[in-house]
């Protein structure tokens, strides 16, 4: 409560709308009844997220990271899974640019994402840049609780359970199974991001026992590395 020169506070009439000792006297003294106010801070200004399509939401998709979302009716919605850490800074500076008018969603797809992948050869980046980065995280991940902060709305789903292979005809086997890798030194060992992601020196030893114990028939296909090496 305010106090004011010449006047007295006595705690007459509770109330804050129409205090019942406002303007009444008591033991010869006028009273007031103050209430503090607050100034309503003005909203920035700037489009809000609504469900209508971003107009640059085609575009957006058309950038690696960046995923669509689609209704039950195959229409684009106005939601964006990222599947991978930003590859450039053009791809931060567009999410960072449209993030309050298309609500991304983070979704796992790529290696350990949102945590820094293990593998020597992928491009590195602080533990914690994403995980608390988008307000829901479609994960894969064993004890999520000890990875994404309390705020991020969680969904176990990830980007492999909406692939489903499409119904082909029967075909006359002719392989046994199939291997293959990219980004790798074919000429050294296969060295590279795949030979670590698909974990090469167990194919190796796996090799031995399918295609000699087991007289199995394969096909290795591979690729060479980004810096255009064998």
């Amino acid at each position: 409560f305010e106090s004011v020169e010449g006047f007295e506070w006595w705690g007459w009439g509770a109330g804050r709308d129409q205090p019942r000792g406002s303007q009444q006297r008591k033991h010869e003294s006028e009273t007031r009844c103050y209430l503090k106010t607050f100034k309503t801070p003005a909203r920035p200004r700037g489009k809000a997220l609504t469900s209508e399509l971003h107009p640059k939401y085609k575009a957006l998709i058309r950038e690696y990271p960046f995923q669509p979302v689609r209704n039950e009716h195959g229409q684009f919605v106005n939601v964006i899974l990222v599947r991978s850490p930003f590859r450039t800074d053009h791809h931060e500076q567009l999410y960072q640019k449209f993030k309050d008018e298309i609500l991304f969603l983070g979704i796992s797809s790529w290696e350990d994402y949102p945590l820094p992948a293990s593998n020597p050869f992928s491009s590195s980046f602080p533990r914690e840049k994403f995980v608390g980065l988008f307000p829901g995280f479609l994960y894969m991940h064993r004890n999520p609780e000890k990875i994404f902060p309390s705020h991020v709305k969680l969904l176990l789903l990830s980007q492999s359970d909406f692939s489903l292979p499409s119904l082909m005809p029967a075909l006359e086997k002719k392989y046994d199974f199939t291997f293959s890798g990219s980004d790798q030194d074919v000429a050294q060992d296969c060295v590279g991001w795949s030979s670590y992601a698909k974990n090469w020196s167990f194919v190796k030893e796996a090799l031995d026992v399918m295609c000699g114990e087991l007289q199995m028939t394969g096909v290795l296909v591979a690729t060479k590395d980004k810096q255009g090496r064998k």
